[in-house]
């Protein structure tokens, strides 16, 4: 199955533009085109997990405007339960 592609013009400063060209020398990426989808996904991915934190940050914030707390330990459980998710 072949994925459909729309082109798109971007602009680059000279930096970014050689950048790209150093990743192409080095065998990593076959195009600019697929170097930049892969920087563009990653981006992504990034902005949806900080999208993520900032929704539990304010749930925190108004958990402890509301009175609502944990003690440490359940903090760390909380957290090592986490770690161990992300390590499946």
């Amino acid at each position: 199955m072949t994925t459909r592609m729309e082109k798109v013009s971007v602009s680059l400063t000279p930096d970014l533009s050689q950048r790209i060209a150093a990743k192409l020398e080095t065998g990593g990426y076959a195009s600019a085109s697929e170097y930049v989808r892969a920087a563009l996904r990653d981006r992504l991915a990034y902005d949806e997990e900080m999208d993520v934190m900032r929704a539990r940050y304010r749930t925190a914030q108004a958990d402890h405007a509301n009175g609502r707390t944990l003690s440490h330990d359940e903090v760390f459980a909380e957290l090592r339960a986490e770690a161990q998710r992300l390590q499946q």
